[in-house]
Order: C-alpha cells, then sequence, then structure tokens
C-alpha cells in the first residue's frame, strides 16, 4: 500500500509560486516531492483561488455565498464545472 506523503503548507506554497514564476514545472514538483500531478494541479488552483494561505490548516469549515453555491450546481449540473474553477473565477473577476 503507498504511503501518504505529508509536505508543509508553507512548502507547497513555494512550490506553486516557483511553478508560477516558470522556474520549476509540475512534473519536477513531483518527482520532487513523490506527488501526484492532479494533486499539485490541485494545489495551484487553491493557490489562485486563496492567495499563500491556501494551505494553512483552518479549525472551521469554510463559509461559501448563497451565489457562488448557486453557481456551482448550474454549471455542474451542466456538466461545464467545478467548485475550484468556480472559486477561482469569482477571486479573479
Amino acid at each position: 500500500m503507498p504511503v501518504k506523503t505529508k509536505i508543509d503548507p508553507e512548502e507547497k506554497a513555494k512550490f506553486v509560486e516557483k511553478y508560477l514564476a516558470g522556474a520549476i514545472s509540475q512534473h519536477e514538483i513531483s518527482r520532487i516531492t513523490g506527488i501526484a500531478i492532479s494533486s499539485i494541479q490541485k494545489w495551484i488552483c487553491k493557490y489562485k483561488a486563496e492567495g499563500s494561505t491556501a494551505f494553512l490548516p483552518t479549525s472551521k469549515h469554510r463559509k461559501y455565498s448563497p451565489g457562488l453555491k448557486a453557481k456551482v450546481v448550474k454549471e455542474y449540473l451542466s456538466g461545464n464545472g467545478s467548485l475550484l474553477r468556480s472559486i477561482f473565477n469569482e477571486n479573479n473577476s
């Protein structure tokens, strides 16, 4: 059974920042950390949506606006979207 690798939140942020700056590829991050590329892509989306604090632990449940919830449901039902994509688009508009 594979061993789950734990990466420090600050280290995740540093890897994503290096990736966004063009200094490292997703494949290089995967090779260095032993983390699947799909997980690294989730890190990138989360970082783009939430910024440098994206990986810090939270002690409470996240709260989403009713508008965002409705948008996510509509996109999901139409087959066009995901929660991460909707959050990213909301934060960058």
